[in-house]
């Protein structure tokens, strides 16, 4: 994979023979600014839309900004105006705290990306392997996966 991207917030890497994208959250967006969220978020649908990828791994087991209301409704509004949204399948991968969980799962719920698959992970490893397998219904339903979007946690 090579590094088509780097942040204090965010790392991005591209695997063009899979196309694949991985997104790595840091430890610093504990400390980020909304429009410093903004930003990261609008480099990362630059870089999906100039690299096509149709698979993406996101970790955000680091992943601590705290978004207000407001830039959680500038997030819906990004992600419905996604037209041209390459991606197929992704898949998040989160720590294994339980609140993380559920609130992640309650913000996917505001967001239907069509013919898109997003599923959680607690195990990146498990993650990646998934997006790589071509078979279309190999998500499990056990509780190492949440059904989910790339979305904020409030």
């Amino acid at each position: 994979m090579k590094i088509i991207y780097e942040s204090s917030y965010m790392i991005s890497k591209f695997d063009s023979s899979n196309k694949l994208m991985e997104i790595v959250w840091q430890s610093a967006t504990k400390y980020m600014l909304g429009a410093q969220f903004q930003s990261e978020i609008l480099s990362f649908f630059q870089l999906q839309t100039q690299y096509k990828s149709e698979k993406i791994l996101i970790d955000e087991r680091l992943f601590a900004f705290k978004a207000p209301v407001s830039i959680e409704q500038w997030m819906l509004g990004i992600l419905d105006n996604k037209s041209d949204y390459h991606a197929k399948k992704i898949a998040i991968v989160v720590s294994e705290d339980i609140f993380q969980r559920a609130v992640s799962k309650k913000m996917a719920q505001k967001v239907e990306m069509q013919n898109v698959s997003t599923i959680f992970y607690t195990d990146k490893d498990k993650a990646k392997t998934q997006l790589l397998d071509d078979k279309k219904n190999h998500y499990s339903t056990d509780y190492t996966t949440l059904v989910s979007s790339i979305l904020l946690y409030k």
